[in-house]
């Protein structure tokens, strides 16, 4: 139940982020349910063999040039190889879940093309995997790119056709899974929540894609707040216990060139979408936690819900600034020079890399009223903790 981190990085750079990488391999634990077309019985879809183990879909994992992390960086942890998957533990429990790695994908004619980064969403339903890439192109010309990888053959991923995702979801981000826990199993889910970024010309929010037919539907595009736009949201996750919509708002957008100047913070929002064919409500629109520099990653504990962890990437601001360290520097030294590329940095080396875990209070109906006990989980010692996953 140990959440994993991004790789372990020597170094940065916001513009291009470090820990994409150019083939998708990654490991991913997921709880045993039952298989596509089963009968289940919701909210755990359980089997009648289920038990507590989980098993290991061997998306696997593999030595990067930054090196694979699980678990936080930290000099207590310990360096394993096993079955090809090099990684770190910081309990007996996780290395007995590692079986094996693979490639899922990778693009051997050009290394150089991070078609894989973000977003990756197992869908039982078919046996597919859907993933984006990282940022292809500069400023506002930016797009990132969804693929689809079916897991029951040896074909490579099919690129999903450019409208998708240069049109109806630009600059995706996060995604999950689309279906109401306690109603519906995971098992027979078609659709996916995917953010979109948004650019220049089109606002950021929360997307539906529809699997079987890739029609997209707008779930969320603009808040409660004055109909402001979010900046450019993050990551996405779905409340196990009321089916709320929870996800990550940070500035990155603007800092990378393709979204408009912020008129919000970088938040934690929550929304209730209602049934699927309801309109969209920006009034539903919650603002559920402040005071993060670049709220990022976030995940629930367990199907219990009783449990967050959120991650702050606010160490990689997004874009070079002015630092007030190299300014101080800049003085104390007396440089006599007009460069001013003396006092620019990317790294914010005060600002969080941390994972922060809250505690969830719930009305008698079972809906998400408040975050509390905000702690630190940990914090990483190099690079930073992107997407999360328990």
């Amino acid at each position: 139940r140990a959440p994993t981190v991004p790789p372990s990085l020597k170094r940065a750079s916001p513009m291009s982020p470090p820990y994409a990488c150019r083939a998708l391999a990654a490991a991913i634990l997921l709880p045993r349910v039952a298989a596509a077309g089963q009968a289940c019985s919701a909210p755990h879809c359980a089997t009648a063999d289920d038990d507590a183990s989980s098993s290991l879909l061997q998306l696997g994992g593999r030595s990067f040039p930054f090196g694979w992390s699980m678990g936080a960086t930290s000099s207590s942890g310990s360096d394993r190889t096993k079955a090809n998957c090099h990684y770190k533990s910081y309990d007996p429990e996780f290395e007995s879940m590692i079986t094996g790695c693979g490639i899922v994908a990778e693009m051997t004619d050009n290394p150089d093309y991070n078609f894989a980064h973000e977003a990756p969403v197992y869908i039982p339903w078919n046996n597919s995997l859907l993933f984006a890439s990282n940022r292809i192109g500069n400023g506002s010309e930016q797009v990132i790119e969804l693929w689809l990888k079916d897991l029951s053959s040896d074909r490579p991923p099919e690129r999903l056709p450019r409208k998708t995702w240069a049109e109806d979801i630009v600059m995706s981000n996060g995604a999950f899974l689309d279906y109401v826990p306690g109603k519906e199993c995971p098992t027979t889910a078609r659709s996916v929540l995917i953010i979109s970024q948004g650019n220049l010309n089109k606002s950021s929010g929360v997307y539906r894609l529809h699997l079987d037919t890739l029609a997209v539907d707008v779930v969320l595009n603009v808040s409660g707040w004055d109909s402001s736009q979010f900046n450019s949201p993050n990551d996405i996750v779905v409340d196990p216990v009321s089916g709320a919509i929870l996800f990550t708002d940070p500035m990155y957008g603007f800092w990378q060139k393709f979204r408009p100047e912020p008129r919000l913070g970088n938040y934690l929002w929550m929304y209730n979408p209602g049934a699927e064919n309801e309109p969209m409500h920006p009034e539903k629109t919650r603002l559920l936690s402040d005071g993060f520099h670049r709220p990022n990653g976030l995940a629930f504990a367990s199907d219990a819900g009783d449990l967050l962890y959120v991650t702050d990437t606010g160490y990689f601001r997004g874009g070079d600034f002015i630092s007030e360290y190299k300014l101080v520097e800049y003085y104390k030294t007396r440089h006599n020079t007009s460069d001013l590329s003396r006092l620019v940095s990317a790294i914010q080396p005060e600002a969080p890399r941390t994972v922060y875990a809250f505690d969830v209070e719930r009305n008698a109906r079972r809906e998400i009223v408040g975050l509390v006990n905000r702690r630190v989980l940990f914090v990483v010692e190099a690079g930073g903790p992107d997407g999360i996953k328990v």
